[in-house]
């Protein structure tokens, strides 16, 4: 669900893929769920010609049914909901941009904008250039992804990570807990809080 303008706290860049999304589960169905604590398809399976992984990953026909990750459409919600301008940025290639619309649409996800991007962090700050002068599309704050690179591109941002098979040990990461029905945020080994708590407080 793509929203209108109106004045934001700030703005979220979430990744679709491994938030929204999960192509993980579509591609290991088909490919074998082996090493999954490497988030490279290409060291992931070194056996496949990297040539058939990117016909994979291009083809539209593999996006169409891809189950939904509730926590990750759940956050997106309640950001709106507190005040977030949200902003889709996915390394998809962008000739997806039709099966990707069609996907939110019919999951009712909710974000403003929607951007492909080969390189998250270059976009961003592309993005950020271009729409600050725009009061009402703050600069980006926080970044949710599941690759740790991206995230450890951007620094300076609050950044957290989608919990996924190859990102233990990178703190915050996010993920919903079923029991408490509740988006929990785990700042480090020992300490795990709402998400809210933290992430909708973060100081810009």
């Amino acid at each position: 669900m793509k929203l209108g303008k109106m004045q934001y706290r700030g703005t979220i860049a979430v990744d679709i893929d491994g938030v929204l999304a999960n192509f993980e589960k579509k591609f290991c169905e088909d490919f074998g769920y082996e090493n999954r604590d490497l988030y490279s398809l290409e060291a992931r399976y070194p056996e496949l010609d990297p040539a058939l992984i990117k016909e994979y990953v291009n083809n539209p026909d593999n996006y169409v049914d891809l189950e939904p990750i509730f926590g990750g459409l759940l956050f997106c919600r309640q950001a709106h909901q507190r005040g977030w301008y949200i902003l889709l940025v996915t390394s998809r290639n962008p000739s997806l941009a039709d099966v990707t619309r069609q996907w939110l649409a019919k999951y009712g996800a909710v974000y403003h904008e929607l951007m492909f991007a080969k390189d998250k962090r270059e976009a961003i700050y592309d993005w950020e250039e271009i729409e600050i002068w725009d009061c009402k599309k703050p600069p980006v704050s926080i970044v949710v992804d599941d690759s740790v690179s991206v995230l450890e591109s951007m620094p300076e941002k609050y950044c957290v990570a989608w919990d996924s098979e190859w990102n233990y040990g990178y703190y915050p990461r996010m993920y919903y807990a079923t029991l408490e029905m509740k988006l929990m945020l785990e700042i480090s080994e020992w300490k795990v809080v709402g998400a809210w708590d933290k992430v909708g407080k973060y100081e810009y």
